[in-house]
């Protein structure tokens, strides 16, 4: 039993985007079948274990027709447990007496036919089935590790990018703080300037006009004696 296909469930081929998705009995034996393949007094295999994340119908649908399909391909000449399981299936009861039915219907295709025979090939089955879900659970994890290592670096990127335009808006703040500081002491020195230079500038302006004052007292004193000396001598 090696013909079960190692088709990649968790990366889509050319010719799974271009065939249909689901045919018509494939999604009847999914509702049959539930969530997963189950065969009948069968002890082995892993327990089924509830996934933590709600599957959608679409994808549940998608991997159970592959390994219906790769449960097909295991098939062997003759009459074993394949053929009874689709026995059973066909007819969709699973009573008593439709198991005996069916074995007794196999007897007739194979005279040799032996429950432990059944069981025994069942087990062969269901330990492909599990070799294959073990090599998709290897994949998957592996694609999942990939996805989460990306993550985690860009993540990780981002975190310290953000981290450094957060330190340089500090620094600007520090900044702007030490400028609205210089500021407001600049405005406080401003303030008084005109008080400071006021007196001095005063007596300047007083000491100008003194000036122009001076002079003309002055000179008009001498243009009075020199007018005496141009009219009476």
């Amino acid at each position: 039993m090696s013909k079960f296909s190692l088709k990649n469930i968790f990366i889509k081929s050319e010719e799974d985007e271009q065939s249909p998705k689901h045919e018509e009995n494939s999604v009847k034996k999914t509702a049959e079948t539930g969530s997963g393949m189950k065969f009948p007094g069968s002890t082995t295999g892993n327990a089924y274990v509830p996934p933590t994340v709600s599957i959608s119908e679409g994808i549940l649908n998608q991997v159970v027709e592959l390994y219906e399909k790769g449960f097909d391909s295991l098939n062997k000449p003759g009459y074993d447990f394949y053929e009874f399981f689709k026995a059973i299936h066909s007819v969709n009861d699973f009573s008593p007496g439709a198991y005996k039915m069916a074995f007794q219907m196999g007897k007739v295709m194979n005279a040799s036919l032996e429950k432990n025979a059944l069981i025994q090939s069942a087990d062969q089955y269901i330990s492909e089935i599990n070799k294959v879900h073990e090599n998709y659970r290897l994949q998957g994890e592996g694609k999942r590790n990939d996805i989460t290592k990306t993550q985690t670096n860009e993540k990780q990127a981002l975190t310290n990018e953000i981290a450094s335009i957060e330190n340089q808006i500090n620094q600007l703040k520090n900044q702007i703080a030490e400028l609205e500081n210089k500021k407001r002491q600049r405005e406080s020195e401003l303030s008084p300037i005109d008080t400071k230079y006021h007196a001095e500038l005063k007596l300047i302006e007083e000491k100008l006009q003194a000036n122009n004052s001076a002079r003309e007292i002055i000179t008009s004193k001498i243009n009075t004696v020199k007018h005496g000396i141009l009219t009476n001598i």
